[in-house]
């Protein structure tokens, strides 16, 4: 799915929230893993964030994506049993996403997503407030081009809705930042995400 048809996708089940709950997995058992159908495993990173992130809260992935499998595991018929790695390429990535879903009640609805990425080729960013006093809100981040850095520019005064400076935490990597100027500018390497906590 090309990022144009993936914003399109989101818009529709936002839109379509209080009638009917989509359930949003990163691919189907239908249709290959990430690496198949986007060309790179890491492809998980961002096509995750923003299945779980800027959907309605229900989401998952189908067997072997945390594994980083090349190709799905075909599920019809007599297979010899699989053989996976000990430790998974993307499980602690894909726990601490779903961490931040269960946890913050922006993620669980559809009114809140207010998508600020300009038409960016690559990059689809969104905005998500959060009903709780002490947190502004939420800016999810996502960089779905395979080969190169992206970077994307917000004037933030006009997305949060209040004064520099702004204090934010990145929930994927826990590292705090300080905006002392309204605009700022993010750089993404290929197949990244960030998820911004502004308080």
């Amino acid at each position: 799915m090309t990022k144009a048809l993936q914003l399109e996708y989101l818009l529709y089940i936002l839109r379509v929230s209080k009638q009917i709950l989509y359930f949003m997995p990163i691919t189907s058992h239908d249709c290959g893993v990430p690496a198949q159908e986007f060309s790179s495993a890491d492809s998980t990173v961002p096509r995750y964030v923003a299945a779980a992130l800027l959907g309605t809260g229900a989401t998952g992935i189908p067997q072997g994506v945390e594994f980083g499998e090349k190709e799905r595991i075909y599920f019809k018929g007599k297979k010899a049993k699989m053989n996976y790695p000990s430790e998974t390429s993307f499980g602690l990535f894909i726990g601490k996403v779903n961490d931040i879903l269960v946890k913050n009640t922006a993620f669980q609805c559809g009114e809140n997503c207010q998508f600020v990425d300009d038409g960016h080729d690559a990059i689809i960013a969104a905005f998500r407030r959060e009903v709780a006093v002490e947190t502004i809100g939420f800016l999810i981040v996502c960089n779905f081009d395979i080969s190169s850095n992206q970077h994307i520019s917000f004037d933030l005064e006009t997305i949060l809705g209040t004064k520099a400076p702004f204090s934010c935490i990145e929930l994927l990597s826990d590292k705090s930042s300080h905006f002392q100027n309204r605009t700022i500018e993010l750089q993404l390497t290929p197949c990244s995400a960030q998820v911004l906590r502004f308080f």
